[in-house]
């Protein structure tokens, strides 16, 4: 037996959320007969540090890339990061970060014999044209998302260095479950052969909510028995108080539930219809992804990650951005004929299972991998 791969994979904060979903799916399901596996985190303590120690991983804070906010702390830290990655000597490095700096692919690169390898999540470049295109020259191999971040990375001279690996869901989690729908729904005050449109996202205005809610008017003016339920982290800021204005406004109010940031995610799923969400882009869209594994039909807007994530008129239905008389028709598509949301629904389940699993995402990872450290590391 070879060998085991000593492999760092670095991360912003351990708090629940779709980098940490990866994260944790990654140390679940990868070889530990193949990879000894690290996590350094920029911050340590955070909620779920716990949920990661269980796997039998060790977790330390590493700061290898500066920060808004300085502190002695964060200082102190990253003058550390380089003398502790020297004397780790890691094979391999997985970046979760989703930041622009170079600092940390240039100080593993310069210091250590270590391959580095990071997931562009996001479609930034123009914000930090200098440091995106200095992290992905250290990089070895760069792991995109989506196509959107495919055709980046083409444009930006780096397609040799792209691999694609979906983001992947833990499909048994992410299940419809009647049980929990019906309780979040009586808990709301929702009759139960209600028709529900739920939109789950952070309030953020290229979330589009606003558009969701000028969509859902125009139906409530004439279906009686339609709810509308929001959930998602907000940041108590100017675009979240005119959210909650004109909701407060709407004729619709009596049936708009806003429910905040949720921690039981399938339930939610399970108490909604049809998932909505018409954002401007998504990298790709992770909230697709587990609307429809709990079999739900999604609608979103013809742009970027859902492109390939949704089969128009099979699992969903696509509109266009900021148009709420559009996506009003696509949502009464449901209401005159509920027999496509349970065909759509089971359809996009499929879909989940067959290409969005997170042991597809984890083997691909592991093939990467095994790739990027070369033919002599691979076991018998």
């Amino acid at each position: 037996m070879a060998k085991r791969t000593k492999l760092l994979i670095t991360i912003s904060e351990l708090i629940y959320s779709s980098q940490f979903r990866n994260l944790h799916d990654l140390v679940s399901l990868l070889d530990r007969d193949v990879f000894d596996i690290e996590i350094g985190a920029l911050a340590t303590g955070n909620e779920a540090q716990k949920d990661i120690e269980a796997l039998d991983v060790s977790v330390y804070r590493l700061r290898l890339q500066p920060t808004r906010g300085f502190t002695l702390g964060k200082i102190s830290d990253m003058m550390k990061g380089p003398f502790v990655i020297a004397r780790k000597r890691y094979d391999l490095v997985h970046s979760l970060l989703y930041q622009s700096f170079f600092t940390e692919p240039f100080l593993f690169k310069t210091l250590t014999s270590s391959k580095y390898i990071f997931t562009k999540s996001n479609l930034e470049w123009a914000n930090h044209p200098l440091n995106w295109k200095w992290k992905c020259r250290f990089a070895d191999r760069i792991v995109s998302i989506s196509n959107a971040t495919d055709e980046l990375l083409d444009s930006k001279g780096f397609s040799d260095k792209k691999a694609k690996i979906f983001l992947g869901i833990d499909t048994d989690h992410f299940r419809e479950n009647p049980d929990k729908g019906s309780a979040l729904r009586q808990s709301q005050g929702i009759p139960q052969n209600a028709t529900v449109f739920g939109c789950a996202a952070q309030f953020v205005e290229w979330k589009e909510h606003l558009t969701t809610l000028r969509a859902f008017e125009r139906l409530a003016a004439r279906y009686a028995d339609i709810y509308l339920v929001y959930c998602g982290a907000s940041h108590r800021d100017a675009y979240y108080d005119s959210f909650l204005s004109a909701v407060e406004d709407s004729p619709a109010k009596a049936r708009i539930r806003i429910l905040g940031n949720l921690t039981d995610m399938p339930a939610f799923y399970s108490s909604i219809d049809c998932f909505v969400l018409p954002s401007r882009y998504e990298t790709f869209g992770y909230v697709y992804v587990e609307a429809m594994s709990c079999g739900v039909p999604v609608i979103a807007c013809r742009a970027a990650g859902p492109l390939e994530i949704i089969s128009e008129g099979d699992t969903g239905e696509f509109v266009s951005i900021s148009a709420p008389d559009e996506l009003a028709g696509a949502m009464e598509g449901y209401l005159v004929d509920p027999h496509r949301i349970s065909m759509h629904g089971a359809a996009a389940r499929q879909r989940v299972k067959d290409l969005f699993s997170k042991a597809t995402m984890v083997r691909k990872t592991q093939e990467l991998y095994l790739s990027t450290l070369g033919a002599d590391r691979v076991r018998a």
